[in-house]
Order: C-alpha cells, then structure tokens, then sequence
C-alpha cells in the first residue's frame, strides 16, 4: 500500500460517507476510519456501524483503540473478515477517556505493554499493524524515551509507524488543544527515521500546504493529513496529481454528481440523508459561493443543476 498521502482518523469525521466523499476527490489517498475501542466490536450485538465500508473506500485503515492484547487480538480478527486493507493501534489519543481506561496515548508510558498488544494482533492478522504515536506524553524527555519506546514496540514485527510530530499533554489540555499547543517538532521525526532507516515513517501534524510540504517527503515515507482536509476537502483534488503523478484532477462537476449519485443510492438503502450532507456541504466550506449551495444541499431535494449553475456563474467551470 503506497501511504504517501494519508487521511488521518478523525472522530466525528472520517466515517464510511466521508470516506466515499474523499474517494470521490482522490483515488489514491490512504483513508482511515474513526478510531473505534475493541469493546466496541466485542461487546455490541450490532457492530455494523463500526465496520460498515464500501469496496470503493480502498485503500482504508482500520483503526482500534485499547490496550489489552486478547481484546485486541479478537477484534483483528472481526476486523480481517471485512476487507480491511491495514489495521493501526491508537497510541496517540490524548482525550481524558483514554487515561482512565489505559490507552491511547496514556501508552506511551507502557511500550511493553504496547509491543504485547502489537504482537497479540499481528499473530491474529493476515494484513499489516501498523502503530500511530506521539513523540511522548506530559514531561517525557523525548530524547531519552522516544527510541526506547520504538525499539521495543518494534518487537512485535510492526514495519509502519505513523508519528505526529507532538507531545500529547495528558494533563491540562483538552484534546483540541492538544492539536495546536504542545510545539511541532518536525526534527524529532525525521530523527527517528534516521535512527530506524528500514521502518516506514508517516509524518502527521500541522502539515497545510500540499506543495510545501511534499518537500517533508525527503525526510519520511508519506504525510498524513487531519483537520486541514476536513477544512478544506475540495483540496483533495489536486492530491493525484501532485503526490501520484496523475495526469488527472478531479472536476468539481463530476464531483458534485457523484456525490448526488451516492446520496440517492444509500438514502435508498435506508442511510440519513443529514449524515451524509453534512460531509457534502464541507467540500464548498470557504467558497464565497458556500452559503447558496449549502442551503441547496441541505434542502429535501439536492438540486446539482442549480449547483452547476452557480459553479458557472462563479466562473469555477466552463459553460
């Protein structure tokens, strides 16, 4: 699998619609799942809505969140049955949730623990673990901890690892400020792909601008992208062309017609239409035409001529 260029998973975000929508714009971007807890998958009767992709989402990571090797093992196996193409351990999340119940980033104090977990799934998967970090949790001297925690984790037979270039502040910081306070330290990464030459390092954090940061490629293996996409989707667009050498980019004509197209065909099949809508209006988000076509979206009936209309008007397509 070419992980260039990555989607990171989102909660709230990164479900199967969004997915789609993302496919839509780029053939070739890595796409992730919201992270989903082993219980999730273990102890629900009805886990459809965890699992629940499209064969048209690959190439699309699966990511689990927990920490006991069992559980997890269990639920790489329910996972491997649904046509995942990897499955990735949450080691980064730094909500509260996670250091009351013992994962997510609160692992990055245990690597044994970790490498346990990595090792229990991978002997219960026929496709790769792969592990998303931090450079280290709360007052973790990362020159002293961070190549500790890999060697040992690396145990495990894991050859991914996705880093985002920041501490995790479990103390004193909501998950949303952990995305922009704690420093970028880009360095630290390209570090640890000097230190580890035969792993693969996908660099997550802060990256904003495709061209800019396709230079970063120097330095890791591929980039992996979060609120920025969500932000600003239309962009994924341009990823094929400049991180595929695709002689292609996506139209916004054929993408809203597409998007028209999978909205009747899963409102058929007994999907929310708001569900999906809600991923649709971000592609506009910005635009100075946003507001019209999202009131277009958002009304009973999706009018794509009206939005072609206004795309025209707006000079974005060519009569």
């Amino acid at each position: 699998m070419d992980r260039t260029f990555c989607i990171a998973p989102m909660m709230g975000r990164t479900d199967t619609h969004f997915r789609n929508l993302c496919r839509f714009a780029s053939k070739h971007a890595v796409l992730f799942t919201e992270m989903v807890h082993s219980n999730a998958l273990l102890k629900n009767k009805r886990i459809d809505k965890y699992i629940q992709k499209t064969d048209i989402e690959n190439p699309v990571v699966f990511q689990l969140g927990g920490c006991e090797p069992m559980d997890l093992a269990e639920a790489t196996k329910i996972i491997n049955e649904n046509k995942y193409d990897e499955i990735n351990l949450n080691v980064g999340c730094p909500s509260p949730r996670v250091k009351s119940g013992g994962f997510g980033a609160f692992l990055m104090y245990e690597p044994t623990k970790v490498k346990d977990c990595l090792s229990a799934m991978t002997a219960s998967s026929d496709i790769p673990i792969t592990a998303k970090i931090r450079l280290g949790v709360d007052n973790q001297d990362i020159d002293e901890t961070l190549d500790n925690f890999i060697e040992i984790i690396l145990q495990s037979g894991i050859k991914t690892l996705y880093v985002h270039a920041r501490k995790g502040m479990l103390e004193g910081l909501n998950p949303k400020e952990n995305r922009n306070i704690p420093p970028l330290n880009y360095e630290r990464v390209y570090r640890i792909k000097e230190d580890f030459p035969d792993i693969e390092i996908i660099l997550n954090g802060g990256l904003s601008d495709f061209l800019e940061d396709k230079n970063k490629l120097k330095m890791v293996d591929g980039l992996m992208y979060g609120r920025y996409v969500c932000e600003k989707p239309y962009e994924l667009t341009k990823v094929d062309k400049i991180f595929y050498q695709s002689t292609k980019e996506t139209n916004i004509e054929t993408l809203v017609m597409m998007m028209e197209k999978y909205l009747i065909e899963n409102q058929n099949l007994g999907f929310s239409g708001y569900l999906i809508k809600r991923h649709m209006v971000n592609f506009f988000k910005g635009f100075s035409y946003s507001k019209k076509i999202r009131q277009i979206i958002m009304s009973d009936n999706l009018n794509v001529d009206e939005i072609i209309r206004i795309l025209k008007k707006k000079h974005l397509l060519v009569a």
